[in-house]
């Protein structure tokens, strides 16, 4: 994917407390990625004060977050990171550039309910200048059977903070395993969530009851 500095912030990054660096006074630009916003910021390119553009690559059914820093001559950066504006970049089953994908589902967790009956529930933290999630889809697979991420087992619309949604019910001790993904209005879809498990119970109390949540990394994508 080719792109200008400016897509991703403009040319006007400023230091905190100083005045913006004019262009001519830059030494350096770095591209930074980050695959979740919590995760370490990594250099994926040193480009000249002047440059215009480069190449951002990506893995098959991955996305990132891409942003750049100029920096003066005297190595000093522009713009503290957490003000930058950051772009996400989705890539498809071929690596190559889609639209930008929503931030997806964090802490995800599954409660087994009575009668067998599952909910998931997850965080949702937008970042600003990201597209929103306008929806999400949560997709099931039963021990040991592979999880299939063509068709979803349930969907719900959009919203914030910490969301929920029912699975509906299985029987006594199954191993219900479930990824989420985030949507958006132009049907992008983010990365799944990493997956989370239960052991379905169907002879559980009225209440019910957290039970651990297992991540498994490899298992699709």
């Amino acid at each position: 994917m080719t792109w200008t500095p400016a897509e991703f912030g403009g040319a006007r990054f400023a230091p905190v407390g100083f005045d913006p660096l004019p262009p001519q006074d830059a030494s350096r630009v770095e591209v930074l990625v980050r695959d979740t916003p919590d995760d370490p910021e990594a250099v994926v390119a040193t480009l000249p004060a002047d440059a215009t553009q480069t190449v951002v690559n990506g893995t098959q059914g991955s996305d990132r977050l891409v942003y750049t820093r100029r920096y003066n001559a005297c190595g000093l950066a522009d713009l503290d990171d957490t003000r930058t504006r950051r772009r996400r970049l989705a890539f498809d089953g071929g690596g190559e550039l889609i639209l930008p994908a929503a931030d997806g589902a964090t802490d995800l967790q599954l409660v087994a309910g009575a009668g067998g009956a599952v909910t998931a529930t997850w965080r949702y933290r937008p970042t600003r200048g990201l597209p929103a999630a306008a929806s999400w889809r949560a997709y099931v697979a039963i021990d040991p059977a592979p999880m299939d991420l063509n068709t979803p087992a349930a969907t719900r619309g959009s919203g914030a903070g910490r969301l929920s949604l029912d699975l509906g019910t299985f029987a006594h001790d199954a191993v219900v395993r479930v990824v989420v993904v985030s949507v958006t209005d132009g049907g992008v879809t983010c990365t799944p969530s990493d997956e989370a498990s239960v052991v379905a119970d169907a002879q559980a109390p009225s209440a019910p009851s957290v039970r651990a949540v297992a991540t498994t990394a490899g298992r699709y994508g």
